[in-house]
């Protein structure tokens, strides 16, 4: 796949030039700019997931961790997740500089199969706006810029439902879909835009899963509640940089979150 975005959205006010009073009459005034189309607030969908955070393995991810695996410096809101182990198979993980994104987690079967993953990356998106705004806006942004560049290469690329929820404290927008593989294979894709009050800089969430890496009756619990959810749910902003680089459990009284 080609490397992940790093998402920013820019706005810009278009200026109106008046035509002298002796221009006018000869000319006809210039026409005004269209105003962008409105977004469509989202619906709010609560996701009911079982609450992992600072339960098994909290990572760390700030620019120690960087360093840690020699890549350049995260220049983002450090944050935290909380890994459980993988009930059947096995957890993988790849960071920087193997991967353009700070940090991905690929639960797989036992033989190695991709059963979810979740990879996470950067999202700036101004606080002059309402929350609402922000939010829809960020699901514009999934839906087309994100979710076609993941497709290339692929096909059969389906946008489905798009609403906002709660990732932990923080409001959060989302996308899903699903994907033809090169080699036939479905997967189901969902996108995750996580915001901050007062604050541009967040992050987006891309997670797979592969609804043949376990039985068809579990699809639907696996969607809701699965590694990779619980994964997400467990994300939390750090307001300073924490001290640790590595995968370590930490205390609840140890880690200070927004």
């Amino acid at each position: 796949m080609k490397k992940s975005l790093i998402l920013s959205a820019f706005f810009s006010i278009h200026s109106l030039h008046l035509a002298s009073a002796q221009e006018a009459k000869q000319d006809p005034a210039p026409a005004k700019p269209s105003e962008p189309a409105k977004l469509a607030p989202l619906q709010f969908i609560p996701e009911k997931v079982t609450d992992t955070f600072q339960k098994g393995k909290t990572w760390v991810i700030n620019e120690k961790f960087a360093a840690a695996h020699k890549a350049e410096p995260i220049d983002h809101a450090p944050f935290v997740v909380s890994v459980m182990p993988s009930k059947e198979g096995k957890l993988m993980y790849l960071t920087r500089p193997k991967v353009s994104e700070l940090i991905r987690f690929s639960f797989t079967t036992k033989d190695k199969k991709l059963a979810e993953s979740i990879r996470f990356t950067t999202l700036n998106m101004p606080t002059t706006m309402p929350m609402d705004v922000r939010l829809a806006k960020s699901a514009e942004l999934l839906e087309k810029q994100l979710f076609p560049n993941f497709a290339t290469g692929h096909k059969n690329l389906v946008i489905g439902k798009k609403y906002k929820t709660k990732v932990g404290p923080y409001n959060a927008a989302v996308v899903l879909g699903k994907l033809t593989t090169k080699d036939g294979s479905t997967l189901f894709m969902k996108a995750v835009a996580i915001l901050r009050q007062n604050n541009r800089q967040g992050l987006i969430a891309v997670m797979f899963l592969d609804p043949s890496s376990g039985k068809k009756e579990d699809l639907k619990q696996r969607l809701a509640n699965g590694d990779a959810q619980q994964l997400l749910h467990s994300v939390r902003f750090l307001k300073k940089k924490a001290p640790d680089a590595a995968p370590k459990e930490k205390p609840a009284s140890e880690i200070k979150k927004e």
